[in-house]
């Protein structure tokens, strides 16, 4: 990249159009913490049709984000983060014109369109303005703004929705805030067509399908977490929910923390950095399935598995923009974010499978056990691979 062209100060403004991109991806959670309001006021609907509404978004993100990576070689990303920035704003709103969940279940799944192109693209507007140890440094603060962003939007919809649930869909006015945001700072660089004025075929090496099944077994056993924490602490803290929402916050907060410590991180522990973040997930859940009393333990298994979500998924993204031509990029991202998108729906049914076919019953000790073994074994996998591969 051209360092000389760059006017003064763009990478600040790319920056803090990050943060602004994450606004959008932080909407997805907006009605979490009111579901149960939600349910009870469609006493009608089913508590698996409720659940889509937070699921439903991740299904439309996984089309939208392989389409993405297609669409990066005609328009310019800033025109496609506008667009995404809109359409969180405009379905997030919709739900307010009707009192139908219908209407509510079609905003959620056009959501899904932002979604999954601020997820799958943010990856190669890093790789646009940012290089070396600095484009792994801005990654890092790409995960950090992503832990902030779903902690600001889920504490806001906690706030607003006490009383009545509807009030969190103005939320989603933040879409708007990161339209303008964008507008006004982030930089409209031309595609690479226009640059090279050649048409590229989009090409992915092997390296990036080995790194998306790995990135897919990070996926599938980190979500279990956040998916069996409170259910975890229902037996010997008896379901204390002050407790779970401090480990579910000290697990948020480690994301952040860590991200910010990218740099270093990877500094350290250099080519095997994603195999020691699956480690560190190991240890935690051996920790949560030893020692489930423990209040003190469960805080560091939350900080050890926010470390390993962090790392890894940041690390990841980081790491395959370098195996692939540059007008590749957003594909190869968009491949890494589907892997991810489909392990986090598909996990909670298979691990609890399992868990009854192993130990008869299901049971969150169970399951983080299997998890800590299972996520261990991966882990050696991949150390032996990246030790036989420069």
């Amino acid at each position: 990249m051209d360092e000389v062209k760059r006017p003064k100060g763009i990478k600040a403004r790319v920056i803090i159009s990050i943060f602004a991109i994450s606004l959008v991806n932080g909407l997805q959670h907006v009605l979490s913490p009111v579901l149960s309001s939600v349910r009870d006021h469609y006493p009608d609907i089913s508590v698996s049709m409720i659940q889509m509404l937070v699921t439903m978004p991740m299904l439309i993100a996984i089309v939208f984000a392989l389409l993405t990576g297609w669409i990066a070689l005609y328009i310019s990303k800033k025109k496609i983060f506008l667009f995404a920035a809109a359409v969180s704003g405009i379905t997030g709103l919709m739900p307010l014109l009707s009192d139908s969940f219908g209407l509510l279940l079609a905003a959620r799944a056009l959501y899904g369109i932002a979604l999954g192109i601020v997820i799958s693209l943010v990856t190669a507007l890093v790789a646009d303005f940012f290089d070396g140890e600095e484009r792994i440094q801005v990654m890092g603060i790409q995960g950090a703004s992503v832990g902030a962003g779903l902690m600001l939007v889920t504490a806001l919809a906690g706030f607003v929705g006490r009383s009545d649930f509807h009030y969190v869909f103005y939320i989603s006015i933040l879409g708007f805030v990161a339209f303008a945001v964008m507008l006004f700072l982030l930089p409209d660089k031309p595609v690479h067509r226009e640059q090279t004025g050649t048409k590229k075929k989009i090409r992915l090496n092997r390296k990036v399908w080995i790194l998306a099944a790995f990135l897919f077994a990070e996926g599938f056993f980190i979500i279990m977490f956040t998916t069996n924490v409170a259910m975890h602490l229902a037996g010997p803290l008896k379901g204390d929910t002050v407790a779970a929402g401090t480990i579910t916050s000290v697990f948020s907060a480690a994301q952040i923390v860590m991200g910010l410590l990218l740099r270093r991180i990877t500094a350290i522990t250099k080519k095997f950095t994603l195999p020691v973040a699956m480690f560190f997930m190991a240890a935690g859940y051996l920790l949560m399935a030893a020692f489930p009393a423990s209040f003190v333990l469960l805080l560091v298994s939350a900080v050890l598995c926010g470390y390993s979500q962090s790392v890894y998924c940041a690390g990841a993204m980081a790491e395959v923009t370098t195996l692939v031509e540059p007008e590749s990029t957003p594909m190869a991202a968009s491949v890494l974010t589907c892997a991810l998108c489909i392990s986090q729906f598909v996990s909670p049914v298979v691990i609890n499978t399992v868990c009854r076919m192993v130990f008869a019953e299901t049971s969150t000790t169970g399951v983080y056990l299997l998890g800590g073994i299972g996520i261990g074994l991966v882990a050696a996998i991949e150390t032996i691979y990246r030790k036989k591969t420069k």
